[in-house]
């Protein structure tokens, strides 16, 4: 069990958007066994999350997209946590700096994220579109909650013994609309790789979550025997 999660790094009024959805269980299932990890099970489906957030740290202003797959913890603590599929961000020394200090799997890519009137979260690499996410504005269907997530997050093995995670507090005010196909857009690209695994588990997006102004709060990576 790890309990020395410390936070090191924080972030206040960061906007975000994110776009959640029921994916293939057995496929998660399959991805995740060789790294000790099992996927929630949500009434018979994964659930996969593609997250975009814009800030500044120390100074350097910044953009970035995550895909994660909720997993049960396989520590006795029992607490949230998620598998960090794939990570992109915009700026090449903050990307840099998150594979070398924390191991996280960051890419440098052009991230596009707009979070008013309407929300959007587009996302180039090496000069290919790879997602493109885009809610119409809307002010029918919104529902309003002030949520914290506290948990686990844990990364792609470099090492077949030794499992890497870091922990996380994501707080403040959120919307939450359902995400309607006749007027939003999500778009991935099949030639993309890091898109395969949101494409061979049959990701179907669900819902939205925004955040005008949420904190963040991480640690450092921590490092357990492999189960």
């Amino acid at each position: 069990m790890l309990h020395d999660h410390k936070y090191i790094g924080f972030l206040k009024n960061a906007g975000e958007i994110a776009l959640v959805g029921p994916a293939s269980l057995d496929y998660w299932r399959q991805k995740l066994s060789p790294l000790g990890l099992e996927p929630c099970d949500v009434e018979g489906h994964a659930e996969v999350s593609i997250y975009g957030i814009q800030s500044r740290w120390m100074g350097i202003p910044f953009r970035e997209l995550t895909i994660s797959v909720s997993v049960v913890d396989p520590t006795a603590d029992m607490r949230p946590a998620v598998y960090l599929v794939q990570a992109y961000n915009s700026s090449r020394v903050l990307s840099f700096l998150e594979r070398s200090l924390f191991q996280t799997p960051y890419l440098r890519a052009d991230v596009i994220l707009e979070t008013t009137p309407a929300s959007a979260l587009h996302i180039r690499s090496r000069g290919c579109d790879v997602l493109r996410l885009e809610m119409a504005h809307r002010i029918q269907n919104v529902r309003k909650e002030t949520v914290t997530w506290e948990g686990a997050i844990y990364l792609p093995q470099r090492n077949d013994l030794l499992q890497a995670v870091f922990f996380a507090n994501l707080s403040g005010e959120m919307e939450i609309r359902p995400f309607n196909s006749a007027v939003d857009t999500c778009e991935l690209n099949g030639t993309s790789q890091q898109m395969w695994p949101l494409l061979e588990s049959n990701f179907t997006p669900t819902e939205w979550r925004t955040r005008a102004a949420a904190n963040h709060a991480r640690s450092k990576t921590h490092y357990q025997q492999v189960a």
